[in-house]
């Protein structure tokens, strides 16, 4: 936990410019510092999913979020029942992170469609500018 890129600050900031870079208001911020995705019975998991007053959550990473496949299963349908879409604000190519992603486009999740649509226009934007 010592690593800059797991430290709250760090976690926090990059949830502000995934939210910014999205156009997204951020309505609060849910810590748990000292907890891991292990479990899903965490102060600040608990707090968030008693409060759904949002469309998108924006987690640092999925891993964050959850660990075990059936608990990430459970808790996007969770959210998905009540209509919210989770966003990872830094994607890996961790198998979770990638399985959320699937789940999501097999929903056809209109703000994964608009996060892949953006991806789409900026590698066009790289592409082009690389040939220059």
């Amino acid at each position: 936990m010592g690593k800059k890129w797991t430290r709250p600050e760090g976690q926090k900031s990059r949830l502000a410019s995934c939210a910014d870079c999205h156009g997204w208001h951020l309505v609060g911020v849910h810590e748990d510092i000292g907890w891991t995705g292990e479990c899903l019975n965490r102060p600040g998991l608990v707090s968030l999913l008693a409060n759904l007053d949002f469309d998108v959550l924006v987690i640092d990473r999925t891993d964050r979020l959850a660990c075990k496949k059936e608990d990430l299963d459970f808790l996007l349908a969770f959210l998905d029942e009540h209509n919210i879409t989770c966003v990872p604000a830094t994607w890996s190519w961790e198998p979770l992170s990638q399985y959320m992603r699937w789940w999501y486009r097999g929903k056809e999740n209109p703000v994964y469609a608009q996060l892949d649509a953006a991806t789409v226009s900026a590698t066009a934007v790289e592409s082009a500018s690389a040939k220059s």
